[in-house]
C-alpha cells in the first residue's frame, strides 16, 4: 500500500463531545485488518486517557501532544520531554488560572488564559512554549510538540514518514500533518489546520476518519504534490457547501 500507518488525533478527529461513533470504532478495525498501523497522537495526559474509547485499537499512543510515548497494553511510558520547572508550576498556582493540568510533561488551561501563559513565560525566561488547542492552550518545552511526538513513534514502529497519513482538526495538528507523508484535515478542523493540510475530507469528525480509511485500503489517497493540491481544493469546497 501507498500508506501503512494512520496517525490521528483524539477529540475533534476520532471522537464526538467525547463518544467514539460506531462507524468510526469499524473504520479502525478496517485498518488493523489490513495491517495498517494505527497511532493515538494526543494531547491528553495517561490518567485522562483512562477515560478514552476505543484506546485498544492502536498500536502506540502519543500522549502529552508529544512529549510521552505511551503502550495502549502495558500502559509503559516514555517520556520525552522535560519536567515542568517547579517555579513554573508554583507562578501558575499562585497567578489563580482555574483548570490547569499538569503532566509528565504538558502544562495545559483553557483558551482564555493563553496571553497570561505567553506573558508568564517570558517573564520566567524558560525555554518553553504555548501551544494553541481549539479551547484550550499548552505549555511544553521547546521542541516537543505533535511533530516530534510523531517522529518517535514512527521510528519505534520503524514506518518511514511518506508510509504515514497523518488527520487531526485543531492548530496544535498542523506540526504532525506536515511531517507525515499526506496531511488530512477533517471538514470541521479550525480554518488555519485547513490551509496547512494536504487535503480536506468531505465530513467531520469521526466520519473523516471513515473516509480516509476506505481511500487508504483501496489505494485512492493521493501521493504527488499536484494530486495532493488537486484533492485539497476539492476538499475544502466540498467542506464548506
Amino acid at each position: 500500500m501507498r500508506y501503512s500507518l494512520i496517525a490521528a488525533d483524539g477529540d475533534g478527529t476520532l471522537l464526538v463531545d467525547g463518544k467514539m461513533p460506531p462507524n468510526t470504532r469499524k473504520a479502525l478495525e478496517r485498518a488493523r485488518a489490513g495491517s495498517v498501523l494505527l497511532v493515538l497522537v494526543t494531547g491528553e495526559t495517561a490518567s485522562e486517557l483512562e477515560e478514552f474509547p476505543g484506546l485498544e485499537h492502536f498500536d502506540l499512543v502519543v500522549a502529552e501532544n508529544g512529549a510521552v510515548l505511551m503502550s495502549p497494553i502495558t500502559r509503559a511510558e516514555v517520556v520525552l520531554g522535560g519536567k515542568p520547572p517547579a517555579r513554573l508550576i508554583s507562578e501558575l498556582k499562585d497567578s489563580g488560572i482555574r483548570d490547569l493540568t499538569i503532566g509528565r510533561s504538558i502544562v495545559s488551561a483553557q483558551g482564555n488564559d493563553a496571553h497570561s501563559l505567553r506573558e508568564l513565560v517570558q517573564r520566567l525566561n524558560i525555554d518553553w512554549h504555548v501551544i494553541p488547542n481549539r479551547h484550550n492552550v499548552m505549555i511544553l518545552p521547546r521542541g516537543i510538540d505533535k511533530a516530534s511526538g510523531i517522529t518517535a513513534a514512527l521510528r519505534e514502529l520503524n514506518v518511514p514518514f511518506e508510509k504515514a497519513v497523518a488527520i487531526g482538526d485543531a492548530e496544535n495538528d498542523a506540526a504532525m500533518l506536515r511531517v507525515c507523508g499526506l496531511g488530512v484535515a477533517v471538514a470541521d478542523a479550525v480554518p488555519y489546520l485547513k490551509e496547512h493540510s494536504d487535503l480536506v475530507t468531505r465530513h467531520g469528525a469521526g466520519e473523516g476518519l471513515v473516509e480516509i480509511v476506505s481511500q487508504l485500503l483501496d489505494e485512492s489517497l493521493p501521493t504527488s504534490a499536484s494530486e495532493r493540491r488537486r484533492d485539497h481544493s476539492v476538499g475544502a469546497r466540498s467542506s464548506n457547501q
